[in-house]
């Protein structure tokens, strides 16, 4: 056996994967030979500082951020890939859900508008009910779309009695008189903000959700969300309002729905502090 051919086979000779009649010939050729004796100690020397190694261990810090990151990629890979089946499942619920909510508001909607405009009201809280149940997903603002459709809901159970004829008849009175006087312009103001802050506080008081840090922020989107889903109902409220009427109207529901918001989750966090106590 030559020298090549030995020095080919001394790993396997180290590891001891020759058969018996290559191990004799390998072995008595390093008998032998000087050059090979020499190549076979110097693979014996690194095998032995390969088994003295170890590899340094990895730093937590690293292995926690590539844990991370890895988490992080792939719940932003999950969360762009919205099933086509859940967009149809959340605007068949918005749609079941307008259906529910024009149930109300039929009695005012059939003094007050044509049946295109019911069926555009109805299109309208559609899209707005199922934006609400798709935004529901997301972990963050779960809580306040539950309470704002609780809120919502509450709001909507009050229309019905705008078309009793005595509300009807003194809400026509309060119109002519509010327009012609800044006191009774105010109080239709007041009497707006508390018709859409009633209902939300209702909601947000019977979840009982509150924000110890970030109670005005939340606040604020519960408004924004609880505004979008009574904004229907408005409209079709002040549709024989003359403008200015509709003007202070609006502008109380807007002011209600907005400090409804923040101050049901503050006085939640009050009451939570308490009954814990």
């Amino acid at each position: 056996m030559n020298c090549a051919r030995v020095q080919e086979l001394l790993v396997d000779l180290l590891y001891e994967e020759l058969d018996a009649g290559e191990r004799t010939s390998v072995t008595s050729h390093l008998e032998t030979c000087q050059a090979c004796q020499l190549r076979w100690s110097r693979v014996r020397a690194v095998a032995a500082a390969a088994d003295r190694w170890s590899a340094p261990p990895v730093s937590r810090g690293i292995a926690e951020r590539a844990l991370v990151r890895v988490a992080v990629e792939r719940h932003a890979a999950c969360a762009s890939m919205v099933s086509s089946a859940a967009i149809v499942g959340r605007v068949l619920l918005g749609g079941g859900a307008a259906l529910l909510s024009l149930l109300p508001v039929a009695g005012v909607a059939s003094h007050q508008t044509t049946v295109l405009g019911a069926g555009a009201l109805a299109v309208v809280w559609t899209v707005l009910y199922s934006a609400v149940f798709l935004a529901a997903d997301h972990p963050s603002i779960r809580g306040l779309t539950r309470t704002a459709l609780i809120g919502s809901g509450i709001a909507l159970l009050v229309v019905p009695a705008m078309t009793i004829p005595s509300v009807v008849d003194a809400c026509e009175r309060w119109v002519r008189a509010a327009q012609g006087s800044a006191p009774m312009a105010l109080l239709l103001v007041v009497v707006a903000a508390g018709y859409t802050a009633a209902p939300l506080l209702v909601g947000a008081l019977s979840v009982r959700r509150e924000s110890d840090r970030e109670w005005i922020v939340d606040g604020l989107k519960l408004s924004a969300l609880y505004a979008l889903l009574i904004a229907p109902a408005v409209a079709l409220q002040c549709v024989a309002f003359p403008l200015q009427i509709t003007a202070l109207w609006m502008t109380g529901a807007l002011v209600g729905a907005a400090t409804a918001g923040p101050i049901s989750l503050r006085i939640g966090g009050w009451l939570r502090q308490a009954t814990a106590k």
